[in-house]
């Protein structure tokens, strides 16, 4: 439809008939309408014949004109429009139609294309414009193509978007309904929050919440449940802990007095076991000497017994020596008893000599006087050996139960030196014990006075946590645990 007038107009510039270029360019715009509205298939080949058709008719009004060659340039110019349909076919038929319209009337009437100029020419510019014409159809085809292939995308991309809207339509509906059941949820959890904030246990969320959302609802009742008997254990625990600490406070203040007391007395028995210590050296020392001396007296008594037994020997001896003497006293006796019976005899012999016997009668007289006088002083050894052999025999029994006595003595004195040895040792082993049994002192002494100083720190630990225990009960009670809690806390507001 437009391009009527301009082949009108290009009649009346070229000097042509304006009836034929009129009834041409109406006739073939007529056939293009009528082809788009009946036909279905073929439409846009018609179409694309009549615009040509158009192009053919205005070469044809230039004919003998100077400008005919350039009127060419108007089918480069159609082909460019019948590619904007889109179809490559369409654009290859264009394509055929034009270089067969060239061909055709350059071997027919090569005067309704261009001045002739010879067969040989003709064909050479008609070869040179189907050349262009093929070349501007295929740079043509590779645009529709890629346009085709980007009209794909951009209708793939549409859809996608278009599904993508659809999708974000239907998510923004989703979010705003989300939004509101979620500003629902936030409302009731902010509210349910503010009340545990508030150390309320008793909160619970009762409205259900959307599907999507009452799992979160019962967890958090279910975990502000727990908390709540959590905490209920842990007030009771902490009342527990608070009477505990402060039964340990008391015990370990208690035992920090008693091991204070066990220290001084541990102190003094430390003290008193150097005094002991001291004593039972000097003691040991003592029994020692005491050993030494018995043992001497021992030496003594022993040397004593010897004497006495040898003494007892010499009384033996002495007592019969005394026998022996006693028997030559009586052999003495004897021998002065016969000496006077001689005499006797002699004194009477002499009597009866007379005169001549009288001299022989003084000397028997005298021999008798010293018979008599032997005999009494024999009687008198035998009654001296006599009382010394009975003063001898007594001495011997003396001397006898002496040497007994001392044999007990000395029997006495080793049971005393054994006695005093085994005390002596006994003494020192009391010694090494006592030794021990100080050092022993001085440890426990030390490890007392380090039991005071832990008791005191333990004290100290035992204070602090009945303080923070104090403090943790505190805290605990200001947690709303009940509902009987939550009445009692708002009648004392």
């Amino acid at each position: 439809m437009l391009l009527v007038p301009i082949t009108i107009f290009s009649a009346f510039f070229a000097g042509a008939s304006l009836t034929v270029a009129s009834i041409g360019a109406i006739s073939l715009a007529g056939m293009a309408v009528l082809s788009g509205k009946y036909l279905t298939s073929g439409a846009d080949y018609v179409k694309t014949a009549c615009v040509l058709g158009q192009s053919m008719l205005v070469t044809a009004l230039f004919q003998g004109h100077a400008w005919q060659s350039d009127t060419h340039v108007l089918y480069f110019a159609l082909l460019a429009i019948v590619s904007t349909m889109g179809r490559i076919p369409v654009l290859v038929w264009a394509c055929g139609l034009t270089m067969a319209h060239q061909i055709i009337l350059t071997v027919v009437a090569p005067s309704f294309l261009f001045a002739p100029a010879g067969l040989a020419d003709d064909l050479l510019r008609t070869g040179f414009h189907c050349g262009v014409v093929f070349i501007e159809a295929s740079i043509l085809a590779v645009t529709i193509a890629q346009r085709e292939t980007a009209q794909m995308k951009i209708e793939s991309k549409s859809k996608e978007l278009e599904t993508e809207t659809r999708f974000a339509a239907d998510s923004r509906q989703e979010a705003e309904d989300a939004h509101k059941q979620a500003s629902v949820v936030i409302a009731a959890f902010r509210q349910t929050l503010t009340q545990l904030a508030g150390r309320d246990l008793t909160c619970r969320i009762q409205n259900e919440f959307p599907e999507e959302y009452d799992v979160l609802r019962e967890d958090f009742n279910i975990a502000v449940d727990t908390l709540r008997e959590a905490f209920s254990r842990a007030d009771v625990v902490a009342d527990e802990l608070a009477l505990d600490a402060q039964q340990l406070a008391k015990a370990m203040t208690t035992m920090s007095k008693q091991t204070d007391t066990q220290a001084k007395s541990l102190t003094e028995m430390t003290e008193t076991a150097n005094t002991l210590k001291s004593a039972l050296g000097d003691t040991a020392q003592q029994a020692s000497h005491a050993a030494q001396s018995a043992g001497e007296v021992r030496s003594s008594a022993m040397q004593g017994g010897e004497v006495t037994q040898n003494a007892i020997e010499a009384m033996r001896g002495i007592e019969a020596s005394s026998r022996e003497i006693s028997q030559i006293v009586d052999l003495i006796d004897d021998v002065s008893f016969q000496t006077n019976l001689l005499a006797l005899n002699a004194g009477v012999e002499a009597a009866r000599a007379g005169e001549s016997g009288k001299g022989f009668a003084v000397v028997a007289s005298e021999v008798r006087q010293l018979a008599q006088s032997t005999s009494e002083a024999a009687s008198g050894i035998k009654r001296l050996i006599s009382d010394s052999s009975d003063q001898v025999s007594a001495g011997a029994e003396l001397v006898n139960a002496a040497g007994q006595h001392l044999e007990e003595i000395e029997a006495q004195i080793a049971r005393m030196d054994d006695l005093t040895t085994s005390i002596s040792k006994k003494n020192h082993q009391q010694a090494e014990a006592l030794n021990s049994l100080h050092d022993m002192v001085k440890s426990a002494d030390g490890e007392t006075q380090k039991t005071v100083e832990m008791g005191n720190k333990l004290g100290a630990m035992s204070r602090r946590m009945t303080m923070a225990s104090k403090k943790l009960s505190a805290d605990m009670a200001a947690f709303t645990l009940t509902q009987e809690d939550l009445n009692d806390g708002a009648e004392t507001a």
